[in-house]
């Protein structure tokens, strides 16, 4: 019937939302643990500058800052894919993932 072919394009939508909302939240998550490598590895370098004299102590203290605030955003991004990757498998009937890394090149079109 009509209402069920609705029914049917209407959970295919959300499905490919949800889809793309997972994909999304993967690569945020991938950036924010590149994010806190790269601050990890300036705290090193900054903590032998300091310890060599050639930094001030404020300069480490500012780098471990760093690293706290972009464990935090991966925090958060950890929490969104698992939230993301959730939606996804009640959307499939299933109570949870099932399914491992999501894969999607959303930049390209198809021909």
């Amino acid at each position: 019937s009509a209402e069920a072919e609705r029914d049917r394009l209407d959970l295919l939508a959300k499905v490919a939302a949800a889809f793309i909302a997972g994909v999304s939240a993967q690569a945020l998550l991938e950036v924010r643990r590149a994010e806190t490598a790269v601050a990890e590895s300036t705290v090193a370098a900054v903590r032998r500058r300091s310890e060599s004299g050639a930094a001030p102590r404020f300069e480490l203290d500012k780098a471990e800052v760093a690293v706290l605030q972009a464990q935090i955003l991966e925090d958060r991004a950890s929490h969104a894919l698992a939230g993301a990757r959730r939606r996804l498998s009640s959307l499939m009937g299933q109570a949870e993932p099932r399914f491992g890394v999501l894969r999607a090149d959303l930049m390209t079109l198809p021909s």
